[in-house]
């Protein structure tokens, strides 16, 4: 990598971020972060800002160099899918010029139905492109058995985030901004003036009904509840309006027998809502689903609202981000990992696979220890969490292979088709492997992703090279900070193997109970305090965190600092103990995982966040985890201004 480059990622620890005019035992977070906080602002073209939307700035710009070197000169499959994907997002004259053309076949299509008979052919040929209504589908890993890819049939066909902004008295103002937005690309597209009102309400009315038989999403999180095996037969049959069979006939997956369907009870509603809608109201709720789900791809004018209602309405961004983001977002979605190979050849470096791998074998012995101390979970069940994380893959930089793009069809003037081709070259794949063996080495995240997973169904972690960057890692900064970092993300992401979902699958892979009951319980105990504690703070006046949703990820938050500091002190053991910047390796520990979380969002967003994001707030996330931990009190007695030190919190935590 460029020195310049490497100069603009930020450091995992930054004195000058603090605001040590804060106690730290009064509020840790503005200990840390106090001083950045009051530095930055939200610019007009984001919703938040913050250590993963900076490093995703500066990772896009990297993202940026390729995209422009394959638009230059460079040749190979990967390149060219990269080249005709972004020119034709980026032209906009051809856009333009064709506004609603290409999604006009699609449209006329739907207005042809006339029968309730006929709907299922229509759903599967929008499904073939990229448009989904009434429910989702998807192929993954069978849970109950890894070694096969399964159907899956799921809650969706809503506009907007979640159940609650059809539902609850406190969105009424959004709903009336989105029923402004429909009649606008009604009228944009049909010039459907004074009918353009009546179909907004039509497709209002048909996706309340639809968010009303949806489950919350708390209680999207258990994979048992979310699991049942129908054969395709029995589905039909219960569902009768949906004509499953059928559906898969005309998307290519002909000869599967079963589907794991994930919450029977929405279908059952949705059978019934399908059933008392008239032919009309579908068919209106249908081309709503195409406008939308495609509005990005489409003219200037429907970019524009559709900005106007989810960037601005939704989430408060004042400003559309600059058109190459724009584009580099489409290449992403469409042609990801063609992407992501160029990035890794790029700017992913051996050292720093090794080390990340070093650093996460660490954390690997250091939950193995803790796993031996544990005083709620019986002998027989550590055996088995000790079998499984053994046995657990931890993926780091790339994957062992990336896709071979040859047979994708693309061309730098025709942005809808490319987006059709990519999605099939992608969906066609998935439905030619229901009931074929998984591919154990296929990621699920692309390689230039500033993020990181647990999949159960594998049994595996993946760290890809986007988040190989400061200030999650820096193979030459000091050991604190990056324990602190990437370690306390690797800790994380490991302690999902074991939380209430993750421990519901077995070292392979599987869904199975391999707890004893005793320890179940004991588990479920500590996670309910781990649930009321968070449960109990605002998010905004009048709003709580709520403790449901959110409790698998704040146990791993919880788990995975624990986790890294122990994997920290044991190497500080080893090694040559040094203060930097008057700090201490446990006070830098700290420090630089609060200010991992440093950042901001925009009330709007927050207020979103709260119903459907399953991650508690940063300024949560950089504060509880650490006030808690039972080291925190005497690694900064000593820079405490207060008479009397006391612990901010008891030691709440599973691990």
């Amino acid at each position: 990598m460029e020195m310049a480059r490497k100069d603009r990622f930020e450091k995992g620890f930054l004195a000058k971020s603090m605001d040590i005019s804060v106690d730290p035992f009064d509020n840790f977070y503005q200990y840390a972060c106090g001083s950045w906080l009051k530095r930055h602002n939200i610019p007009k073209d984001k919703p938040l800002i913050g250590s993963f939307q900076k490093l995703s700035d500066l990772t896009d710009s990297l993202l940026r160099d390729i995209v422009y070197d394959s638009v230059g000169h460079r040749t190979g499959t990967n390149c060219r899918v990269v080249r005709d994907l972004y020119l034709s997002f980026m032209d906009y004259r051809t856009r333009n010029a064709l506004g609603f053309a290409p999604v006009a076949n699609m449209l006329n299509d739907i207005e042809a139905l006339n029968s309730k008979e006929q709907l299922i052919g229509h759903l599967a040929a929008m499904e073939l492109r990229g448009v989904s209504a009434f429910f989702e589908i998807e192929v993954s890993e069978d849970a109950k058995d890894s070694s096969v890819y399964a159907l899956y049939a799921w809650q969706g066909g809503i506009s907007l985030p979640d159940r609650d902004y059809y539902l609850a008295e406190r969105f009424a103002r959004i709903r009336k901004r989105y029923l402004r937005y429909i009649r606008t690309v009604f009228d944009l597209y049909g010039g459907l003036v004074g009918r353009a009102g009546d179909f907004s309400n039509t497709v209002l009315a048909v996706e309340k009904g639809i968010a009303a038989a949806s489950r919350p999403n708390s209680e999207l999180i258990d994979p048992v509840k979310n699991y049942h095996l129908m054969k395709i037969s029995a589905f039909d049959r219960r569902y009768r309006n949906i004509r499953f069979k059928d559906f898969c006939r005309n998307i290519g997956a002909k000869d599967i027998r079963n589907v794991v369907v994930g919450q029977p009870d929405f279908f059952d509603s949705i059978d019934r809502l399908i059933a008392k809608s008239s032919v009309s109201d579908i068919k209106i709720y249908l081309q709503w689903r195409v406008l939308n789900s495609l509005s990005m791809l489409l003219g200037k004018n429907s970019e524009d609202r559709a900005f106007d209602f989810y960037g601005t309405a939704l989430i408060g961004t004042k400003k559309m981000r600059p058109r190459w983001k724009r584009a580099l977002s489409f290449v992403k979605s469409a042609g990801g990992e063609a992407l992501g190979e160029l990035y890794a050849r790029r700017y992913l470096t051996k050292r720093e696979t090794a080390k990340a791998k070093l650093l996460a074998e660490d954390i690997r012995l250091s939950l193995i220890g803790r796993i031996k101390e544990l005083d709620w979970m019986g002998g027989k069940t550590k055996a088995k969490a000790l079998e499984k994380l053994m046995v657990m893959k931890v993926k780091v930089g790339k994957p062992k292979k990336f896709r071979n793009y040859g047979s994708l069809i693309t061309d730098k003037k025709t942005l809808m088709e490319n987006w059709i081709n990519a999605y099939r070259f992608d969906f066609d794949r998935d439905m030619a492997r229901i009931g074929k063996k998984v591919d154990e080495d296929e990621w699920e995240m692309d390689v230039h992703a500033v993020n990181a997973m647990y999949n159960p169904a594998k049994n595996s972690i993946i760290i890809p090279a986007g988040i190989l960057k400061p200030p999650f890692f820096d193979a030459a900064a000091d050991d604190a900070v990056n324990y602190a970092c990437i370690g306390s993300v690797i800790g994380h992401e490991i302690t999902h193997g074991f939380d209430s979902s993750g421990s519901k699958f077995d070292k392979d892979g599987n869904m199975v109970e391999w707890w004893g009951a005793k320890d179940r319980a004991k588990f479920e105990k500590k996670c309910g305090e781990v649930e009321r504690l968070y449960g109990s703070i605002d998010v905004l006046p009048g709003i709580k965190l709520n403790g449901k949703l959110t409790v698998l990820e704040n146990v791993a938050d919880l788990g995975g600092l624990k986790i890294a500091y122990d994997a920290l002190e044991k190497n500080v053991e080893r090694s040559r103990r040094k203060s930097i910047a008057g700090f201490t390796p446990e006070q830098r520990f700290f420090i630089s995982n609060a200010q991992l979380w440093k950042g901001k969002k925009r009330i709007e967003l927050k207020k979103m966040y709260a119903l459907v994001d399953t991650h508690s707030p940063e300024d949560v996330r950089g504060l509880v985890p650490i006030v808690t931990h039972p080291a925190f009190k005497n690694a900064f007695a000593g820079l405490s201004r207060l008479d009397k030190i006391k612990q901010p919190h008891k030691e709440i935590s599973v691990w």
